[in-house]
């Protein structure tokens, strides 16, 4: 079972010194074989995301520079036009810009794949940044008619985090976690502390996943939105690391999905 990939323990019948000891060594090679296969897992994802991180870097300087005239020329021309805001042209213009602006978002997530920008550490709590990230989401929660609660109990403890980028990084799950709930799901974020750890957790009642999906969820560009870039959770799980910190998806089918974010409360080391 173990040489097939099944790493589960064993439990060996008999009370035996020898048994008992026999069965102790065969569960640490398990654990030895799981913590194998997590390294080895992370560094594969390590090795797809800076591949495609690199090339999508190439595409996107390619991209921008007519997507700015796209935008320049159609704000010029919205200028010009100087119709009432009903207007038929207007509109289809405003549309251009629109489209174009979301273009220049999923352009940003690309280079930010492959960029390594430099953290700007402050001490901070992470309560406050999930506060913000709440009052940031509360709108678009109501109009979906999820109810999004919170139960922040980190309290106080200062970290040094990147402010900015640790709203990026919760908000990109929020907004999963939004889009996945039916109407009158809910939403829920927790904040704890554990030991030398801080977590946060968010939960929805969506419909979940099943294990292929989630081993691939933070493959960069898998989604299973049709209007998804697949970016989101590799952003999100790149900025956790970056921090020195972890993220872990849980999810079944039927069963709602559970994102939790671990942060070390020492600062980061370089």
């Amino acid at each position: 079972e173990i040489a097939e990939g099944n790493l589960q323990y064993v439990k060996a019948e008999g009370n035996t010194a020898e048994i008992v000891a026999l069965e102790k060594t065969f569960n640490a090679m398990v654990d030895s074989l799981k913590e194998k296969e997590i390294v080895e897992g992370n560094l594969r994802q390590a090795q797809r995301l800076s591949a495609i991180g690199n090339l999508a870097a190439g595409v996107a300087h390619d991209v921008r520079n007519p997507l700015n005239a796209i935008k320049l020329l159609s704000s010029h021309a919205l200028d010009s036009l100087n119709a009432p805001e009903n207007d038929h042209t207007a509109k289809q213009i405003r549309t251009i810009r629109t489209e174009a602006d979301r273009l220049e978002d999923i352009v940003s997530g690309f280079l930010s794949l492959a960029k390594e920008e430099e953290l700007n550490f402050e001490e901070t709590s992470i309560d406050t940044i999930l506060a913000e990230c709440l009052r940031l989401m509360k709108k678009d929660a109501e109009m979906r008619g999820v109810n999004l609660t919170a139960e922040l109990r980190a309290g106080d403890m200062p970290l040094m985090l990147d402010t900015a980028k640790m709203s990026r990084a919760i908000l990109n799950v929020l907004i999963n976690a939004l889009e996945a709930c039916p109407e009158d799901g809910r939403v829920r974020l927790f904040s704890r502390t554990s030991g030398d750890t801080c977590e946060v957790e968010i939960r929805d009642d969506g419909p979940g996943m099943d294990d292929e999906t989630l081993e691939r969820i933070f493959d960069a560009y898998f989604t299973t939105k049709a209007m998804g870039t697949g970016l989101g959770l590799s952003i999100t799980r790149g900025i956790i690391e970056e921090h020195q910190g972890s993220v872990t998806i849980s999810s079944s089918p039927g069963a709602g999905s559970q994102a939790l974010i671990t942060l070390p409360t020492s600062p980061p080391t370089s």
